[in-house]
């Protein structure tokens, strides 16, 4: 996307993959719990077989190359990922979105366990509540590129980022004022949380990618193998200080938003040509 599009209809489209990638991720544990009942374990691994070799097939027919073929040196390649780990500015911008999915993955790791075992929620209730919160993330993705057109590049990102941080924060409050509290008042913050961080998300990966125009696929690639292993670590801490109750875990997701608004922060605050780009 990088490769074809420039600007805020970088913004556009990402925003729109975002909402699919996302939409996808969340519902696939609903998806394989249901396969799992009807067919076992098996079947699981049949739809994946099929889903992958309808990947292949799609990708080796329908998608275009966007660059001239180039010989592949892997001193190049290597060379490429140093520079990004050396610039301060990339990593900035990538742990932003990164930290954001870390949050969003935490808290649906958790929630099945939560929304099921204690608060005792039927399955049809439990999808519904599930099925709101990605909903809200997917669909202020679509209108992240023309809020970014009316506020502005800056404002936009930083005020998607401000609200996820006073949502949580409250579901941490919550938690410790009202242990009885019901799940409609978490499923609500949360959508909050999800429509603000949409915004936000779509916009600073965004540019995180136009750090270095010149290597928008190191970038992304770099950008992906940062966010699953950080998304791994959070949610296997998040896993092992779950106690039933959801205090340490939206304690660990309330530090996750507050420290992308403190790099995006940054992050636009110095927002110059690197040294490296100019170079």
């Amino acid at each position: 996307l990088s490769d074809v599009y420039q600007g805020n209809d970088v913004t556009k489209w990402m925003g729109r993959l975002n909402a699919i990638l996302t939409t996808t991720i969340a519902a696939a544990p609903i998806f394989g719990g249901v396969l799992n009942a009807y067919f076992g374990w098996r079947g699981c691994y049949s739809v994946i077989a099929i889903c992958s070799t309808l990947s292949f097939l799609l990708i080796f027919f329908f998608l275009p190359e966007t660059k001239k073929p180039q010989d592949v040196k892997l001193k190049d390649v290597f060379q490429n990922y140093v520079t990004l780990l050396k610039s301060k500015r990339f990593l900035q911008s990538a742990l932003v979105p990164t930290l954001l999915a870390a949050a969003y993955f935490a808290f649906i790791s958790v929630m099945p366990f939560f929304y099921r075992d204690v608060k005792g929620i039927s399955l049809k209730s439990f999808s519904i509540h599930q099925a709101i919160i990605i909903a809200s993330f997917s669909f202020m993705s679509y209108f992240a590129h023309r809020i970014s057109n009316i506020f502005g590049e800056k404002k936009s990102a930083l005020f998607g980022l401000l609200i996820p941080i006073l949502a949580t924060l409250s579901i941490f409050g919550i938690t410790w004022l009202t242990p009885n509290f019901p799940v409609w008042q978490v499923t609500l913050f949360m959508c909050i949380f999800a429509l603000s961080c949409a915004v936000g998300y779509a916009i600073v990966f965004s540019a995180s990618l136009g750090v270095f125009p010149d290597k928008n696929g190191p970038a992304s690639s770099l950008i992906m193998t940062i966010r699953t292993f950080v998304c791994a670590a959070i949610i296997q801490l998040v896993g092992f200080l779950y106690n039933k109750t959801l205090q340490n875990t939206f304690l660990i997701i309330s530090i996750c938003t507050l420290l992308s608004f403190v790099l995006a922060l940054n992050f636009y605050k110095t927002k110059v040509v690197s040294k490296e780009v100019q170079e």
